[in-house]
């Protein structure tokens, strides 16, 4: 079983807005990386962070046309250190990289296996992996066929991840979660297909899945293949109270 340790995610909580650089003159910026929600605008996109401080792009050109329709994603930007200061809502922020759009983890009210096996889940190591006690990240590998980048898009089509509450096995202090890889199109009989990795980042939205408990701890399974090719059950534990009860006070921000 794989464990996440808080601890680690705290560093990583803390790179959010505090980043700034150490060599060379000062540096007049500071530099975060983190989980945003998305905001329309007549101008564009603005995005707003887990301590609700709407971040506002400089520039638009590197936010695709399509960010009007997600609602959350990954940034890496950086803002003036003499521009956040108390009682401020908003700051202009200069994005370093295109932003990623961070897709929903749909959840299904039946349990399923799956037809295929998932190489890992953890909590994401990409920024702090919740934006409020309802919406985690979750980091997922699993094996795809080797394409181009012409032909990722219909690739990932043929992939389904879902995530269904195994409720005979929760208890008060434990939420059990399946996670699910579903192969739509099976390459199995295609020996000339080539596999690899793929590393996808997944929202997760907990509120039916938790049905209204705050357990200790969040357990997701998964299947996973073995060096023997056998599909053996792995899981992911987060510390779900200790989390919420450190940055979200008991309560989630909707």
């Amino acid at each position: 079983m794989k464990k996440t340790k808080f601890a680690v995610l705290f560093t990583a909580m803390m790179a959010v807005l505090g980043l700034s650089s150490c060599l060379g003159d000062p540096d007049p910026y500071n530099y975060g990386k983190e989980y945003i929600k998305v905001v329309p605008s007549l101008n564009g996109c603005s995005f707003k962070n887990l301590y609700k401080l709407i971040l506002n792009p400089t520039d638009q050109s590197l936010i695709s046309s399509s960010f009007i329709n997600m609602e959350y994603a990954w940034i890496y930007y950086k803002y003036k250190r003499e521009d956040l200061v108390t009682g401020v809502s908003e700051i202009d922020v200069e994005l370093q990289s295109a932003p990623v759009a961070i897709k929903e983890l749909y959840s299904s009210s039946i349990e399923s296996d799956g037809n295929s096996y998932i190489d890992y889940v953890g909590l994401s190591q990409y920024a702090f992996p919740f934006y409020d006690a309802n919406t985690m990240f979750l980091d997922i590998q699993y094996d795809i066929k080797n394409v181009g980048s012409d032909e990722l898009s219909s690739e990932l089509a043929k992939h389904s991840l879902s995530i269904s509450r195994v409720s005979e096995d929760c208890t008060s202090d434990k939420v059990v979660l399946k996670l699910n890889h579903e192969e739509l199109v099976s390459s199995e009989d295609d020996e000339d297909v080539k596999k690899g990795d793929y590393g996808d980042i997944r929202y997760i939205n907990l509120y039916s899945l938790l049905n209204g408990q705050t357990p200790d701890k969040l357990v997701i399974r998964y299947n996973k293949s073995t060096s023997s090719d056998k599909i053996e059950l792995d899981s992911c534990i987060v510390s779900y109270k200790e989390i919420v009860n450190t940055y979200f006070n008991n309560n989630s921000s909707m």
